[in-house]
Order: C-alpha cells, then sequence, then structure tokens
C-alpha cells in the first residue's frame, strides 16, 4: 500500500514541473537573466523526469540519466552561481566546482551503467556537494562584499542549500535504497519526493515574483 501511495505521488513532480514551466514561458520576456536559470533548470528537470520514467516502462536500466543530470545541473547552477557572486575568482568557483565537473564526466565514461547492484552515486553526491559548498560561498562573498540584493539572493540561496543538504543526506545510500526493499526506503523516498516537489514550487513562485521585483535586481 506505501509502495503504491509512492508511486501514485511521483506524478506531483512532472504536475509541478509543467506548472513552473507554463508560467516561466508566459513572464519569460520579464524573468531577469537569473530567473532564465532557473527557468530553464525547471525545464532540465522535466526533460529527465520524463526521460528516467521511459526505461523503466520499457524494464531498461536509467542509471545514466542520473549521472548526465547531475552534470547538467551542475553545469546551470555554476552559471547561475557565477552571476551571483561579486568575486568571479572565489575558489569555489575556479577550483572545486571544475573538479567536480571533472570528476563527473571521468564516470560518465568509465561507469558500468548495466551493473544495477555495483552501481555507485558519486557523480550525483559530487553534484551535490558543489552546489551546496557554491550556496555557502555565496554567503561569506555576500559577507565579504555586500550587494543591494544581498537579502534577495539570501532567502534564494537560503532554501537551495537546505535542500541540496538534504539530498546529499539521501544520496549518500542511494546503493543501499536501490539493492533493499523496506518500508524505511519507501519513507524516505517519499520524504525525498516532497522536498524535490516543493523545490519546484518555490522557484516557480519565485518566477512570478521576478516581475514584480524586476526593476530592483541586477541581472535584467
Amino acid at each position: 500500500m506505501l509502495y503504491t501511495l509512492v508511486d501514485r505521488l511521483t506524478i506531483l513532480s512532472p504536475l509541478a514541473l509543467l506548472v513552473g514551466i507554463c508560467l516561466g514561458i508566459y513572464k519569460f520576456r520579464t524573468l531577469n537573466q537569473a530567473h532564465r536559470i532557473l527557468f530553464f533548470y525547471l525545464v532540465l528537470c522535466l526533460t529527465f523526469d520524463v526521460l528516467t520514467r521511459l526505461p523503466v516502462w520499457m524494464k531498461q536500466p536509467n542509471l545514466i540519466l542520473l549521472v548526465l543530470f547531475s552534470l547538467f545541473e551542475l553545469l546551470l547552477f555554476y552559471v547561475l552561481y557565477r552571476q551571483w557572486y561579486s568575486n568571479k575568482k572565489h575558489p569555489v568557483l575556479l577550483v572545486i566546482v571544475p573538479v567536480g565537473i571533472g570528476y563527473i564526466l571521468w564516470e560518465l565514461f568509465t561507469t558500468d551503467f548495466r551493473n544495477a547492484s555495483g552501481f555507485q552515486s558519486y557523480a550525483k553526491v559530487v553534484d551535490t556537494v558543489c552546489i551546496m559548498a557554491m550556496a555557502v560561498g555565496y554567503f561569506f562573498d555576500e559577507l565579504q562584499h555586500p550587494s543591494h540584493t544581498m537579502g534577495y539572493f539570501f532567502r534564494l540561496n537560503s532554501v537551495l542549500l537546505i535542500c541540496f543538504s538534504f539530498y546529499i543526506v539521501f544520496f549518500i545510500p542511494i546503493n543501499f535504497l536501490i539493492e533493499q526493499n523496506t518500508s524505511a526506503q519507501l519513507y524516505l523516498w517519499l520524504v525525498h519526493l516532497l522536498v524535490t516537489v516543493g523545490l519546484y514550487i518555490y522557484i516557480t513562485i519565485e518566477l512570478c515574483r521576478n516581475g514584480k521585483t524586476r526593476r530592483q535586481l541586477p541581472f535584467g
């Protein structure tokens, strides 16, 4: 019964993404550059949400999609945070993220994605750690170089940090989740789903707010 509930609730993810994308398309001309990146993030998430469901329906492994999503997600947030940072030569941007991208590329070309039992989720872990590092680094960057949009982006950055902090807790034991079939596993998947949908809804709200605050934001 719990499995059926979790399985049915997964439809919330593409629905939330569709709503956000439709609103993003409607308001696209009024979105500043940073919010357009967030819009494209929703598009990326929906694309991979659909792609990951197709192999399941065809009884084929879809583990490579997790690594590909990790790569594109990290690249998008790297572009986003480069706009937010006052110090473009911050070590997080110059060292940590490029190393993370390099590792994910290495894993993409060296992992046997047909072997689910031996699959390691290090690409998603690295992706999440890099995004968390950019989020934490942004706080320190703003403390050293305050901007007039500090309060606004602090709020958005805080939400991203909280969500990705949960993701790191979720993805570290991914092997256990793949191999085991327990109620604890299902509860964790359910919480992950709700956190993810909550993030999509928050980004959608920010896209709606952007038109009202555009003149106060720097990336027009």
